[in-house]
């Protein structure tokens, strides 16, 4: 009897240790997820419009920022963009330029498609820890950008998977083309 209850107490600790290692492993994979944009670095805005300016470009800054990063379909959890609007839409700067919370890029112009796009640049070289495909940015939603007063046209950042490319910048990043709609 007291090899039987033995034999049953160690059946379920075993079990409850595989099931506690599994539940444990897709708490550090989930978690992981929502810490990337913290380990990333990205270029600040203000740096890319000094850059701007010192270009002596004639063309109007318009600023595509967004609060938090994450993925709708993530209640705003994981890497990705869960949404975003444009500045100087409130006409004040823009509220959230740190790079952990939120972030803002410019928006600007290929002369060559005619096609509007920003740039979100890395500040220095992403974490060899990370994969590579964990360095793909998701957008569960298209996002519409009420810039008709400002551009003529109102724009859509596209739903889908944007890969990272080591080539953009000094330490790469990603080019996020927009619709005009």
């Amino acid at each position: 009897m007291k090899k039987r209850i033995l034999f049953y107490f160690g059946t379920a600790v075993l079990v409850a240790g595989i099931f506690g290692a599994c539940s444990k492993e897709q708490v550090v994979k989930t978690s992981d997820e929502d810490n990337i944009a913290q380990q990333l670095k990205f270029v600040q805005v203000d740096e890319r419009i000094k850059e701007k300016l010192l270009s002596h470009s004639r063309e109007e800054i318009v600023i595509v920022e967004w609060d938090e990063w994450g993925r709708a379909k993530k209640n705003c959890k994981g890497f990705g963009l869960c949404n975003a609007d444009w500045f100087p839409h409130f006409y004040e700067m823009p509220t959230h330029p740190n790079p952990i919370n939120g972030g803002a890029s410019i928006l600007e112009l290929n002369h060559i498609n005619n096609k509007y796009y920003f740039d979100i640049l890395m500040a220095n070289v992403p974490p060899s820890s990370l994969e590579l495909i964990k360095l793909t940015l998701e957008i569960d939603y298209d996002i519409v950008l009420d810039t008709q007063t400002k551009i003529g046209t109102n724009l859509k950042i596209n739903h889908g998977m944007y890969t990272y490319d080591s080539s953009m910048g000094a330490f790469g990043g990603y080019r996020i083309y927009l619709d005009t709609i």
